[in-house]
């Protein structure tokens, strides 16, 4: 008997962000079901990398099967591609999403985010240490 496996989506930059490099503000308020407002928070990979930078976040992503709270201001957070994820929830969050193309990124910084794998956490930004 052979069980059928289901494929894990995954959004290409070409198709689903025109451009090698997209930056794009994010603004909710409250509480938001966004899986059922967008097809873009199902489970899915990115063949792009993905940082958010955050003024607010009260959230909770799902990484590679690894559920990752993050919560209070001035966070930094990054998805690699290839990485398994989706938001399960999110609630008053502000901020700022990059996407770049891997291509972008010199082989070098590229080294040090796949170094991570085990550390992937978010990360306190300068910018709040001093403000």
């Amino acid at each position: 008997m052979q069980l059928s496996k289901q494929a894990i989506p995954i959004h290409r930059m070409g198709v689903d962000k025109p451009l090698e490099i997209v930056f794009n503000n994010v603004k909710i308020d409250g509480w938001s079901d966004i899986s059922k407002t967008t097809h873009k928070n199902e489970v899915h990979r990115d063949d792009y990398y993905l940082f958010l930078f955050t003024d607010s976040v009260n959230s909770v992503y799902v990484v590679d099967f690894e559920e990752i709270q993050v919560g209070g201001s001035s966070m930094i957070y990054y998805v690699r591609p290839g990485q398994v994820h989706f938001v399960s929830s999110i609630h008053n969050t502000r901020g700022w999403v990059l996407t770049v193309d891997p291509m972008f990124v010199e082989q070098d910084y590229r080294n040090i985010f796949e170094r991570q794998f085990l550390t992937q956490k978010p990360i306190i930004s300068l910018y709040s240490l001093f403000h």
